[in-house]
């Protein structure tokens, strides 16, 4: 039976790096993309490059919509291929219940240099923003506030998008345009240049989008599925931690907090559902009677045990003992399944946030990309590294409370530290990639995969903390690679 849980038992700069071209067939009618990996030598199918997509606010409406739509349910968004689930295995937070060959090479660490797994997705969706940019802007008869809804929304993206390219492989490749005969002479850019041109969209973000959550016409929505100006500023806050931007990522994030009126921490129960006040952005499902997908990887019934070929991993020995007693996330975001059909009978201990993993039941959850939780925690660690001790524990303490927890006792630099790293560990769990890009970005991975890798039936080096380039994307040198692929 399903219960809830009461108790708890570098590589070069500029380098030649061509073929990583994708060309786009877009279709304006379902407001859905359909990408391959470009052709070499052949130049790009595409109606969506045509300058008359974005003389009317419909059909450019439709042209950014699509953007939203070929990543809901598929990709690296949703289900068993995506950042959330993938690099879950990769890090300490899932133990996986299956042969399938990509589960278990992401669970040991084990990908090759052969293996595609985000690069080419990722192109394709940064392809797909570039394109709506060079229209957007080349456009003079939109409405203006709806070019410049639709210019910040594709702005925010492509910022979006290059965020989890940079921070997957390091280095990579920063096409700006659709043009695809200058993007197939860019090499690799640094990692600090990609983080330069994430800020400046983002900054570009801040003075396109609305603060209100609107429609593709405009029109105020109840819906918060289109990036907003708080979605910009969460996005920044992001960013600006992730470069050691203190200063500035405090300031973004309180830019956030501060929005009462659109956001505010909710129940722990409520946290995933849509358009709830915690969201910042979220996805919306495209597939009908479908809510998320990676509920399916997760939750354990009678019908989904391990066997067979479902694709299925229960929260790692790490993750459930990272739990403070009566820690109420818990009891609302940990699930559990007892199979008694064994003896003895075995409890599987699983992520619980997105709920409903069957068909044909009303849309009640959307995908979270940003939430108000995270930013009290990217504030509380930029106030710690700027000397704001007592505000970095009232952040602490906010999410914290809303756990049943007691406020932090850490008091100095270095326990506040560590008090955010756990904060971070069991409020983000299996959340976009968090806890694996924490690791990395604290040092932490290192330490932490030598021990984890080998119970996990693999073996650790340090290169491994980025992943491997799609060999068949590097066509003219296939020696740029990250190191040891």
């Amino acid at each position: 039976m399903i219960k809830k849980i009461f108790s708890r038992p570098k590589g070069p700069n500029h380098s030649s790096f061509s073929g990583i071209l994708i060309f786009l067939t877009f279709s304006l009618i379902t407001a859905h993309t359909g990408c391959k990996k470009f052709v070499e030598a052949d130049p790009p199918v595409t109606s969506l490059v045509s300058e008359s997509v974005y003389t009317d606010n419909g059909t450019a409406a439709s042209a950014v919509t699509a953007i939203y739509g070929s990543m809901s349910n598929t990709g690296f968004s949703d289900g068993p291929g995506s950042i959330s689930y993938r690099m879950g295995l990769y890090s300490d937070e899932l133990t996986k219940y299956t042969n399938d060959q990509m589960v278990s090479k992401f669970y040991a660490n084990s990908l090759l240099k052969t293996d595609d797994y985000f690069f080419t997705e990722l192109y394709k969706k940064i392809y797909i923003t570039n394109a709506a940019i060079d229209g957007l802007t080349k456009s003079s008869t939109l409405t203006p506030t709806i070019k410049s809804q639709l210019l910040g929304e594709a702005k925010f993206m492509r910022a979006f998008f290059y965020f989890y390219a940079v921070n997957l492989f390091g280095d990579v490749p920063l096409t700006l345009t659709s043009n695809y005969q200058e993007n197939n002479l860019i090499g690799r850019s640094s990692k600090n240049d990609v983080y330069k041109q994430i800020t400046i969209d983002l900054q570009d973000a801040q003075s396109l989008l609305p603060v209100n959550y609107l429609n593709s016409t405009g029109a105020s929505s109840g819906e918060r599925i289109r990036p907003t100006k708080g979605a910009a500023n969460g996005l920044l806050a992001r960013v600006y931690l992730y470069t050691n931007s203190w200063s500035q990522a405090e300031e973004q994030a309180t830019a956030v907090i501060a929005n009462k009126t659109l956001y505010d921490t909710v129940a722990l129960n409520t946290v995933f559902k849509k358009n709830n006040k915690e969201a910042i952005f979220q996805l919306q499902p495209i597939v009908t009677g479908t809510n998320t997908l990676i509920a399916a990887n997760f939750v354990f019934a009678p019908n989904r045990l391990p066997g067979g070929s479902l694709i299925l991993s229960s929260i790692s020995p790490q993750l459930k003992d990272a739990f403070e007693r009566n820690d109420k996330r818990w009891n609302e975001w940990i699930g559990s399944y007892t199979d008694n059909s064994v003896n003895p009978a075995v409890t599987y201990y699983f992520p619980y946030k997105y709920r409903i993993n069957v068909t044909g039941q009303p849309i009640s959850e959307y995908m979270n990309l940003l939430r108000l939780g995270e930013q009290y925690l990217i504030r509380a660690e930029a106030r710690v590294m700027t000397g704001n001790i007592e505000g970095a524990k009232q952040d602490i303490n906010v999410i914290r409370r809303r756990a049943g927890l007691d406020p932090t006792n850490a008091a100095s630099p270095d326990e506040l530290l560590t008090a955010i790293a756990h904060e971070r560990q069991v409020e983000l769990f299996t959340e976009w990639g968090d806890r694996w890009f924490d690791l990395v970005r604290t040092k932490k991975a290192s330490g932490v995969m030598k021990v984890i890798t080998p119970s996990k039936g693999g073996s650790w080096d340090d290169y491994k903390m980025l992943l491997p380039i799609l060999q068949g994307a590097i066509k003219q040198d296939p020696s740029i690679q990250n190191p040891g692929y």
